[in-house]
């Protein structure tokens, strides 16, 4: 009779771990095919609107910079390579470190190690669970779904990122990747060709310049006039006395 209480109280036990998520699995992030729509903050504490596409290790990402522009930054996480396209000059630049990441990216840096648990979260209609750093009791905590979607990223009350909309499935292939007919640039190339240009036109100095040898034509030369005589009058003479 002991050990069949002993076993309910278990089981009842397992119940209730379950029902509040202690038991959750920390989620891998590039193996699932997603799209997602939401609002990802601004530097000056704006918000601004965010579309993610997900294929596996591929993703893309469409946002706008702080002044407005539009940026689309395609990322292959299988090749390790990151493009911001340019669709007015056509040309894919290797995306600098400055740029957008997805947000799930410290997320996935973190790994399930590092990471704590601290609740459930629901947010656009998915389910999911809210973690952060086991060592930063008070650092940003996420909510991501069990198969690796990241729904919202807060730090304290501030909501960072959050999704508005979440439709899975495959994505359509041309969204990833270097579209057709886009050159693509290599940022670190271009200011090595730049600096090279700048060092060839600091060697062109003064004393390297050829010099010309400029003759002048003498003045012509005038006569030179008599200086105008003046008339003199005779200063008037005093009567004798």
């Amino acid at each position: 009779m002991k050990s069949r209480l002993l076993i309910t109280a278990a089981f009842a036990a397992a119940l209730t771990l379950a029902g509040c998520g202690a038991g959750a699995t920390y989620p891998s992030f590039s193996e699932t095919d997603y799209r997602i729509e939401g609002n990802a903050a601004n530097p000056d504490g704006g918000m601004r609107p965010i579309v993610i596409y997900r294929d596996g290790p591929k993703m893309r990402l469409e946002t706008t910079t702080s002044a407005g522009a539009p940026a689309v930054i395609v990322f292959d996480r299988a090749a390790g390579n990151a493009y911001v396209l340019d669709a007015v000059a056509l040309t894919a630049v290797a995306a600098p470190a400055d740029a957008p990441a997805p947000p799930e990216a410290p997320w996935a840096a973190l790994g399930a190690e590092n990471a704590e648990r601290v609740g459930d979260c629901t947010i656009a209609g998915e389910d999911g669970n809210e973690w952060r750093a086991e060592d930063q009791p008070e650092g940003n905590v996420a909510c991501i779904t069990g198969d690796g979607i990241v729904l919202r990223i807060r730090e304290g009350e501030q909501v960072i990122f959050e999704a508005t909309s979440v439709q899975r499935g495959a994505q359509d292939a041309n969204l990833f990747g270097v579209p057709a007919g886009y050159q693509v640039v290599d940022p670190q190339a271009v200011l090595a060709e730049v600096g090279e240009t700048m060092d060839q036109m600091d060697s062109v100095t003064p004393d390297s310049a050829p010099t010309t040898t400029t003759t002048t034509a003498p003045p012509a030369t005038t006569p030179r006039q008599p200086a105008p005589t003046q008339p003199t009058t005779p200063a008037p003479t005093q009567p004798k006395q």
